[in-house]
């Protein structure tokens, strides 16, 4: 991912973090629980990267701001080819 978009996406989750938590409907939280245990217990890096692009995109819909739903669809193809081997191996050593 480029540093622009890295940049972008620290200025805004959390924003779009905090409107969820704010907004989120019982079942938009049960997607993000959802979500974070999957990465917990995903034992491939296929399974982790799949869960992990599921929870990051979770608040924004839970956000229940339409025009934040539509950045995170211009986000979501980059950060979907971000490598995550990284952040699965330091989950397996973890523990997680």
């Amino acid at each position: 991912m480029s540093l622009p978009l890295m940049e972008l996406r620290r200025a805004i989750e959390p924003a779009v973090a905090e409107l969820a938590a704010l907004r989120a409907e019982d079942h938009e939280i049960l997607v993000i629980t959802d979500a974070f245990r999957a990465m917990e217990k995903a034992d491939t890096l296929q399974s982790f990267s799949e869960a992990d692009l599921a929870f990051h995109r979770s608040p924004f819909v839970a956000s229940g701001n339409p025009v934040f739903m539509q950045l995170e669809v211009v986000l979501d193809p980059p950060v979907a080819n971000v490598p995550r081997q990284s952040a699965f191996c330091s989950a397996r050593q973890d523990g997680r």
